[in-house]
């Protein structure tokens, strides 16, 4: 599978819009359906728009990407802010 550079401004737009969305209120525990919704989306109709199967694997690393990196960054913060109250 093949890795374009196109593909990766859509983890930052996935992770953008996800984050939109938590802020107007939606639970974070859908954020990672919303990603790969959105990613499949995305991957389907503008990266691979004639190859059903090939979007809609693209769209879930796309997903996994930007969910996975909001919660490594997102942890790896509050492990360090959690240490330096001491």
């Amino acid at each position: 599978m093949d890795l374009f550079v196109y593909e990766m401004p859509v983890v930052g737009a996935v992770m953008f819009l996800v984050w939109v969305g938590n802020q107007a209120g939606l639970p974070r525990k859908f954020s990672p359906l919303v990603a790969t919704i959105l990613s499949i989306g995305v991957a389907c109709f503008y990266l691979f728009p004639g190859d059903i199967p090939k979007g809609i694997m693209q769209g879930i690393f796309i997903a996994s990407s930007a969910v996975g990196f909001h919660s490594g960054t997102k942890n790896m913060v509050e492990y360090v802010r959690d240490n330096n109250k001491n």
